[in-house]
């Protein structure tokens, strides 16, 4: 978790179970660009599953707490601090399910979804992977075009290309024994090409 720790402390105002499911998720089909080169999955693929809604980053920080209150959940807790990037705050949002991290958008219109990271029950990753899951389930359903970030997390990327990890959304699996004990949802946005 420490390096989890680490990663969020840049996304929120500077300082920011282990049963498996029992089903095995179904391998991941990726497609093919227009110019025939492989796509490990599309940017609009990434998403995480929370009851029968599947909720995104990027979007803004209000559609995301409606989509949330669809599927059944309300934030626990609510932690506010100033933005080191942007004017205003930061804003992480804590839900059973695991956290939302939230920065200002430039133009002052309202907060952009980040980062959503899954460490509990109700939710999962595209393809099905639950917090619990081994870590098998990740490579037989995402295959092996992923990436160390540390000892212990996978990271996807839209290309699969390691060297644009800091321009690209990510998908990320923590690690720790064996089994997936979080699951992150990456938009990248303080550092996205322009």
């Amino acid at each position: 978790m420490i390096i989890f720790a680490i990663m969020a402390a840049a996304f929120a105002g500077c300082s920011k179970g282990t049963g498996g499911t029992g089903n095995t998720p179904q391998p991941f089909v990726p497609e093919t660009a227009p110019n025939g080169a492989l796509i490990i999955y599309s940017e609009n693929q990434f998403y995480i599953q929370v009851g029968e809604k599947r909720i995104y980053s990027g979007g803004t920080a209000e559609q995301l707490l409606k989509d949330l209150e669809a599927a059944g959940q309300k934030p626990l807790s609510v932690d506010e601090a100033e933005s080191c990037l942007f004017e205003g705050k930061d804003v992480t949002y804590h839900f059973s399910f695991g956290d939302v991290f939230t920065f200002p958008a430039e133009d002052g219109s309202g907060n952009i979804v980040d980062e959503i990271y899954v460490t509990g029950n109700g939710a999962a990753s595209m393809g099905g992977i639950k917090v619990g899951d081994p870590k098998y389930y990740v490579t037989a359903v995402f295959g092996g075009a992923y990436f160390n970030n540390g000892e212990n997390m996978m990271v996807y990327t839209a290309s699969g290309d390691p060297a644009r990890k800091d321009v690209e959304k990510q998908l990320y699996f923590y690690i720790e024994d064996g089994v997936v004990t979080g699951i992150g949802l990456l938009e990248n946005l303080y550092h996205a090409e322009a």
